[in-house]
């Protein structure tokens, strides 16, 4: 059989639009007589000759017997009768043909030259000529094929190193893991795949490290060159990692280090893109370089689902750049694994049902810099947004989207390992035991409505920490108890531990918290009993009610350790806490010293609850009730209120001495003695700056 390959399936014009009605003119070689065509191989059926390209601009296939017409002639041309190409004494056959048209010359503009290497590249692998370069049925991929025949057609597809793409409405079943080459720029465009097995379903070939050296003179951080001990193989593009012996600051198991990309070179001075994250001292530690290439991607509409939980990895992107929109379902390693990437945008994903016992990471970012997804969907994972790695991730996070977790472990967004200047914003988080799970400094978290966690944020071992405009939207327990759903779990809105100091000696490192309103079950904030000593801290416009369900039991706003102290760099004002009615004793802080440092001259509200049960009072007398309120200070506005029926009794309160509200109960009703019952009276005192 002939099947006859052409020069390009589709003629365009000048602009790049279809032709639509050109026709192939095909003639016996050195004659204008007509061949005959048929539209099988089994010679049975004519085509008629000469062939008309289609609505959307594609010929259709047509065979020519070679023991008939062992040579033949090509005249194409356009619907006004124009001819735009013509080729003489070709073979027939597919190789020859194929061969003879990519060492052949474009001719006019219709057939450009990047066709050519196109139809080398495909190296005799494609097989049905209907479809277009890249379209992956244009290499055997089939609904119908085996996941065997699809995973040998898809990988063929992708060794080509052409746009990659399917049919929208088409899924295509694997055996094994496919990969895209090393070199070239990556084009994926709405391809379906359903892997059927525990493997990476699509990954880069292979990254070939191209030098390795080390770091030849000190390095301050924020600077933008550095000096090596051999740049031989570097190359402008590149990515460059840097790993030092020397373990990182915030945490014992990560070295120091960093990814980059090399922006310019002279000798053996390397100018990087962003400016350096650390100080690297090479007489005190070893910092190897090594580089490689970056992987450019440009992937919309890739599908990947494995069908049930799987130990497997969806999409691996190890040292690349560009943008991805996937989706992925029960991927139960990770769904999208970036590996030492650089600016690398994850737009518009889903990754569902990732979630097993220790696992499941819709994106699990691992020594990456700017690496980020914007308007993520995940659903169903153990940590829809993970770091990780050897080095500190830098400039990773998510900006918008819809996170639904499991409520069995893990955390909305954040981190088992250490990152640099992470952002999470614009987020709905959900139904997981954590909202937000830091390891490292310098994070701003904001824009959130979360729901449905044990604890909204737990920082551990970091600094430089921003937590505003978050809202918590919490059913009633009536509610709750009415749909036979659980109970709110019990946790706090910010739990900070330290591992023994909390890092936050840098006047620029402030931990702020600001625009807040919860109704966290416990408390306000939690500090670990392994955090000794909290600087900067800087509460602002809090709006918390602490919906304790244990009626009558002390409640803190802000619970630590025994030894834990505040110093005299924190800050409070604008802030309302107080404890659901009925739910509890409420009382300021628990186990604190606070240095003097925790009220400043700026404003602030402090509270507490207080049974009280004064005596009968004759008509003129009165009598005083103390009750300790920790913040209070002579000079700060008073209030109190009583929950009963005071019969005319005046109640006036005063801070006398600071730490302690005084309440006067006062008789002046006329009437002869009154006898109040016992009551709740709640104080409070309010410094406006």
């Amino acid at each position: 059989m002939a099947i006859v390959y052409l020069p390009r399936q589709m003629v365009v014009d000048q602009n790049g639009v279809p032709r639509v009605a050109a026709k192939i003119y095909v003639y016996t070689a050195g004659t204008d007589e007509f061949v005959v065509l048929h539209t099988t191989d089994a010679y049975d059926v004519e085509q008629a000759n000469p062939v008309e390209s289609q609505s959307d601009g594609f010929f259709p296939a047509f065979h020519v017997d070679p023991t008939v017409y062992p040579l033949i002639k090509l005249v194409i041309q356009d619907v006004d009768g124009l001819t735009i190409y013509t080729k003489d004494d070709i073979a027939p056959e597919g190789s020859s043909l194929r061969t003879d048209l990519a060492a052949g010359t474009p001719g006019l503009v219709n057939f450009t030259a990047i066709e050519y290497p196109a139809i080398a590249a495909e190296n005799g692998n494609a097989t049905n000529l209907n479809f277009y370069y890249g379209d992956v049925r244009r290499y055997g991929a089939s609904v119908t094929g085996t996941a065997a025949a699809n995973k040998t057609a898809i990988q063929n597809a992708f060794n080509t190193g052409l746009p990659i793409y399917g049919e929208p409405a088409d899924s295509y079943s694997i055996s094994s893991g496919l990969t895209f080459p090393e070199a070239g720029k990556l084009i994926i465009r709405n391809l379906k795949l359903a892997p059927n097995g525990a493997f990476t379903c699509l990954q880069r070939a292979t990254v070939t490290t191209v030098a390795t050296t080390t770091l030849a003179a000190d390095v301050r951080v924020g600077k933008k060159t550095i000096t090596v001990t051999s740049a031989t193989g570097f190359a402008i593009g590149q990515r460059i990692k840097l790993v030092s012996t020397a373990t990182w600051l915030y945490e014992a198991t990560v070295n120091r280090g960093e990814v980059n990309r090399i922006a310019d070179i002279s000798g053996t001075t390397v100018t990087l893109a962003i400016p350096t994250l650390n100080d690297y001292d090479v007489s005190a530690e070893t910092v190897t370089i090594t580089v490689a290439s970056l992987k450019e991607v440009d992937i919309d509409g890739l599908d990947i689902d494995f069908g049930s939980a799987t130990a497997a990895i969806g999409l691996g992107l190890d040292s690349c750049t560009g943008r991805v929109r996937a989706r992925v379902r029960y991927a139960t390693s990770t769904g999208i694994g970036p590996v030492d990437s650089f600016h690398l945008i994850l737009r518009d994903c889903e990754i569902d049902d990732s979630y097993v016992t220790g696992l499941g990471y819709a994106i699990q970012v691992n020594s990456c810099t700017a690496v980020w997804a914007s308007n993520l969907k995940a659903r169903n994972n153990r940590r829809a947004f993970d770091t990780s790695g050897g080095i500190p991730s830098r400039f990773c996070g998510v900006d918008g989207g819809m996170i639904v977790g499991n409520p069995a472990e893990g955390s909305g967004v954040g981190g088992h390992q250490g990152a640099v200047d992470s952002f999470f914003r614009n987020l709905t988080i959900m139904n997981t035991p954590i909202g937000v799970q830091l390891r490292g400094p310098n994070t701003v978290v904001e824009n959130i409505l979360y729901s449905s966690c044990t604890t909204f944020c737990t920082l551990n071992r970091g600094a430089g920490l921003t937590l505003r405009n978050i809202s918590e939207f919490r059913q009633p327990n009536d509610y709750n108890a009415l749909v036979g759903a659980p109970d709110e779990k019990d946790g706090y809105f910010f739990d900070l531990s330290g591992g023994g100091t909390l890092i936050n000696n840098d006047p620029a490192n402030e931990i702020v918290i600001e625009n807040i309103k919860c109704s966290p079950l416990v408390a306000f904030i939690n500090v670990q009993s392994d955090t000794t000593a909290v600087s900067r801290l800087k509460i602002r416009n809090v709006d918390c009610i602490i919906q304790n369900n244990s009626a009558g039991t002390a409640v803190n706003a802000i619970t630590c350790g025994a030894a834990t102290t505040f110093d005299t760099t924190c800050r409070m004002h604008d802030t309302d806490i107080r404890v659901r009615s009925g739910h509890g004793t409420f009382t300021f802080f628990s186990n604190v010293t606070w240095n003097g440092g925790l009220w400043s001259n700026e404003g602030y509200m402090v509270g507490v609850n207080a049974a009280a049960d004064p005596a009968s009072l004759a008509d003129g007398s009165g009598q005083g009730i103390s009750v300790t309120c920790t913040g209070a200070k002579k000079g700060d506005y008073a209030f109190c209120s009583a929950d009963i029926d005071l019969q005319g009794i005046i109640i006036i309160p005063e801070v006398e001495p600071a730490g302690t509200i005084r309440v006067r109960y006062m008789n002046e009703v006329g009437v002869g003695a009154i006898d109040l019952a016992a009551h709740t009276l709640r104080v409070s005192a309010e410094r406006r700056p």
